[in-house]
This record gives structure tokens, C-alpha cells and sequence, in this order.
């Protein structure tokens, strides 16, 4: 004889089909999220991929760019009038390009991942010293004197980070300085490094301070267009030094210049 289900076994079954039916969907999802994941990886290392070839396709002729013409104001043609301007013209146009893709390169990787630091034990003191030769030849036709603090001061931190944010900071102040000084101290304290940039040039607005480390700002007139980066470097710069512990601050007023501090723990967490 065929048997009947009751009520209740009814029930039962209903609740179990739709355990079932749930329990598939949650499967597909699943396998769903698990292609998602795939694809985003795949897509993580693509970009990895681009940013690598792009940074090597770009970087490598503007160097070419900088090295010849560097060669060319050191030789003959450097002395002809009227070429030492022109190849020095060519020399900062292509500083500045080099500036802007580094740049543009950095903030990509940023918004790709969070780097990872290595942290090592070095002397904020020699990076400093080394970073004054480097920009010393932004200083060709401005009056404008450059002093380095100099003495020892040892940190633990990513050294390649550390001298992105000062050399940063410091080309800054030489790039808005036309005639003055550019002052550059170490402040060491117990547990933290300051390294402080000053200088006497255009300075900021006191509304505008606060775009100073946001994405792609300018805040700076039409009128100084030339001295315009890609709005990224202090952004950057503010980004790298959190990860690091760290702070920049900033305090400006215009026509009196401005002085940026960068403060580092003396040693990474």
C-alpha cells in the first residue's frame, strides 16, 4: 500500500529541500567569488607588469636625455652663447618630466598595494649630505644659498623612503625659492628625528595649506605655472612617512617662504 507523509514530515521536507537549494546557491557563490578572485589577481599582476615596463620604457630615455645634456654643458658646446641656456632649458624640462613620472609611478603603486617597508639601520646625516650633492645642480641661476645640517644621526628605516620624502621637500623649496636661502636642520630628540626644511620663497596661502598633501592639488597661481609638478609629490610624501610613523606638517606665509618638518620615529615599530 502506498503511504501517505503527514504534516509534519511534509514540513520536514520542505525545510530540507530548501537547506539543499541554499546550500547549492552558497556553493555557486562560492565558486563564483573564487573565478572574482582569480581575475583580480590576474589583474593585480598585470598591473604590476605594466607599472614595471612603463617606469623602465620612460625612465630610461629621459636619463639618456639628462646624461647628454649634462655632457654637452660640461664640453665645448656649453661655452657657444646662447646654447649653455638652451641645453640648460633642455636639462630642466627634462628633470621636471622625469620628476612628474616618478611621480605618477609612485602613486600608482600606492593605490595598487601598501609597499613594503625595509627598514635598516643607517645615518640620517650622510643621506643628507648625499642629497645636497644631488640637488645642488637645481641651484644653476638662482640666488639662492643652500645649507645642509651636517652630523650624525642614526635611524632605523626604510632608507630608500626616507630619501624619497626629503629630497622631495628639499627640491620643493629650491623650485619656489628665486633668491633667498634654503635651510635644511636636523632636530634629534629621544625617541624621534626631525628633519626641517625652510626656505624664503613664494610660501602659501594659509586656505591652501590644507591641499597641499591631497591628490593632483596645485595650489599655487597661474602665474607660476612653471613651477607646477604633478600635485603628487607631497602626497606621496605624507603617505610613505604615515607608513613609516611618521608626519609632515607645514606652515607658510606668502612672500616670507615656508618650512616643512618631517618627524620619523628612531626606530620602526
Amino acid at each position: 500500500m502506498p503511504r501517505h507523509l503527514d504534516g509534519v514530515q511534509r514540513q520536514g521536507l520542505a525545510v530540507l529541500g530548501r537547506q539543499v537549494i541554499a546550500q547549492l546557491e552558497l556553493r555557486r557563490k562560492l565558486v563564483d567569488l573564487g573565478h572574482a578572485r582569480d581575475r583580480a589577481l590576474a589583474g593585480v599582476r598585470a598591473k604590476d607588469v605594466f607599472l614595471a615596463t612603463m617606469g623602465h620604457e620612460l625612465r630610461t630615455p629621459l636619463g639618456g636625455i639628462l646624461g647628454l645634456s649634462e655632457l654637452l654643458l660640461e664640453g665645448p658646446a656649453g661655452a657657444l652663447d646662447g646654447t649653455a641656456d638652451d641645453l640648460r632649458a633642455i636639462h630642466r624640462a627634462g628633470s621636471h618630466l622625469l620628476e612628474v613620472v616618478e611621480d605618477i609611478l609612485g602613486y600608482a603603486q600606492l593605490e595598487l598595494d601598501q609597499p613594503r617597508l625595509r627598514p635598516r639601520p643607517f645615518d640620517l646625516g650622510e643621506m643628507l649630505a648625499d642629497i645636497e650633492a644631488t640637488v645642488r645642480p637645481l641651484l644653476r641661476g638662482r640666488s639662492v644659498a643652500l645649507d645642509v645640517a651636517r652630523g650624525p644621526a642614526p635611524i632605523v628605516a626604510d632608507a630608500t623612503r626616507v630619501r624619497q620624502i626629503v629630497y622631495n621637500l628639499v627640491a620643493n623649496a629650491i623650485r619656489f625659492t628665486e633668491r633667498g636661502s634654503v635651510d635644511v636642520t636636523l632636530e634629534p630628540g629621544e625617541r624621534t628625528i626631525a628633519v626641517r626644511v625652510r626656505d624664503t620663497g613664494v610660501g602659501i596661502a594659509r586656505d591652501k595649506l590644507g591641499l597641499l598633501f591631497q591628490d593632483f592639488s596645485q595650489v599655487h597661481g597661474d602665474h607660476e605655472a612653471e613651477l607646477r609638478g604633478s600635485g603628487l609629490g607631497l602626497a606621496i610624501s605624507r603617505r610613505y612617512a604615515r607608513l613609516m610613523g611618521g608626519e609632515i606638517v607645514a606652515e607658510s606665509e606668502p612672500g616670507r617662504g615656508s618650512t616643512f618638518t618631517l618627524t620619523l620615529p628612531r626606530e620602526q615599530v
